[in-house]
Order: structure tokens, then sequence, then C-alpha cells
């Protein structure tokens, strides 16, 4: 449950919602209104805050914030 909250303050951050805004059904682009930039800001603040690396692949496949949680969940387990 911390990573999620910890995820969440950092996509409302780049996102410019409020955190109670951002759930995991959540869509990035659509929903949150990401443009490719704003996306590739929030992963590498992923990366550095959890200490993981994330492929361009991968982060090509997230669409909602549900699945920035699975991933980031999965990065941090290897």
């Amino acid at each position: 449950m911390e990573v999620e909250r910890r995820v969440c303050k950092i996509i409302s951050s780049y996102m410019d919602v409020k955190e109670e805004e951002v759930t995991g059904s959540s869509r990035i682009r659509e929903d949150l209104l990401a443009d490719t930039l704003e996306k590739l800001g929030m992963i590498g603040e992923l990366e550095s805050v959890f200490y993981i690396e994330i492929s361009d692949e991968e982060y090509g496949r997230t669409e909602t914030v549900s699945d920035i949680f699975e991933l980031v969940s999965k990065k941090i387990k290897e």
C-alpha cells in the first residue's frame, strides 16, 4: 500500500491534480491528460525514488495508474 501511495503522490505532482483524483483505474493519457514528456518525467521520477529502471518497452505498456503500480512493485522485487 505504501508503494501505491507514493506512486499516486508522484503522479499527482506531475499531472498537477489532487492526489485523491489519482486512482488505480485512472488512465494516464485520457483521464490525467499526460503528454509524452510528462509521462517520461514521471517515469524518471519513479525510477529515482524507487531505485529501479524501467525500459522503454515497459514504459510503453503502461496505460493506467494500476499498470504503474504493478510495474513498480515488480521492479522493486527484482
